[in-house]
């Protein structure tokens, strides 16, 4: 299950990467310092990922590097922009339900720590209450005891 949704979730931000990848190349097109930017990120994406295979693969000796045409540099700075774009964006979203979450938790166990307040006063207070009758028994003991020793003392006189 999960498995599917993870799948469904890489296709929906390729698709949404691509869209933005067209639109940002367009307006590469049209912006020159955009465009500029575009080109040094593509070519400069393009050179590690030229050095990273060189290393991978073991070769040994000089590696020289072609730049990149421009259109295919914008293309791929474009690209890689958009991606950046859309994983940010999917990150903020991320992050921000798990700060709801954790601040979810936080006014919960509040309003348990609240509630355990309460009752502990309440608490308390019956204990008072407890002690209070306590002590009106024993008087109401002593004046029964009392009242029947006086009945009894009539009785012998």
């Amino acid at each position: 299950m999960s498995g599917g949704l993870f799948e469904f979730g890489k296709v929906f931000l390729q698709a949404l990467s691509s869209v933005f990848a067209k639109k940002i190349t367009a307006h590469a097109k049209t912006h020159p310092a955009f465009r500029q930017g575009c080109v040094n990120g593509g070519r400069l994406i393009n050179n590690s990922y030229v050095r990273m295979n060189h290393f991978l693969s073991g070769s040994k000796g000089k590696l020289k590097i072609k730049p990149l045409a421009e259109d295919k540099a914008i293309e791929l700075g474009a690209e890689i922009l958009s991606e950046g774009i859309v994983i940010g964006i999917a990150l903020v979203l991320v992050s921000t339900e798990v700060h709801l979450l954790r601040r979810g938790k936080q006014e919960k166990k509040l309003l348990k720590e609240e509630e355990n307040a309460k009752l502990e006063q309440r608490f308390i207070q019956v204990n008072s209450e407890i002690e209070v009758m306590k002590n009106e028994i024993v008087t109401l003991k002593s004046i029964i005891q009392q009242k029947q020793t006086e009945e009894e003392q009539k009785k012998v006189a």
